[in-house]
């Protein structure tokens, strides 16, 4: 690359300077699914729960503390399905 840039009478270190920040570009732009991915790649290591096992979990509702109990149904790369005991809603 920094022979053809040469060839071209074209500057090298703006050839560098030109990809480093596409890249951080790229990387801002793709934190958010880096993140998505990473959690769930944890979610799968670390096995806190598995498809089939009851579960408890605190969520903030309308600025009330409340709690969903129920039955994980699967997990996917962006969520989590919990199938809620007495109501039988995902």
């Amino acid at each position: 690359m920094v022979i053809y840039a040469e060839s071209r009478n074209f500057s090298w270190v703006s050839l560098f300077a030109g990809i480093s920040l596409g890249g951080a570009a790229l990387g801002l732009a793709a934190s958010k699914t880096a993140d998505d991915f990473l959690g769930t790649i944890l979610l799968y290591l670390d096995r806190r729960f598995l498809p089939g096992e009851y579960i408890r979990l605190p969520i903030l509702n309308s600025g009330r503390a409340e709690e969903i109990f129920g039955r994980v149904e699967s997990i996917g790369w962006r969520s989590t399905a919990i199938r809620r005991a007495g109501k039988n809603t995902l």
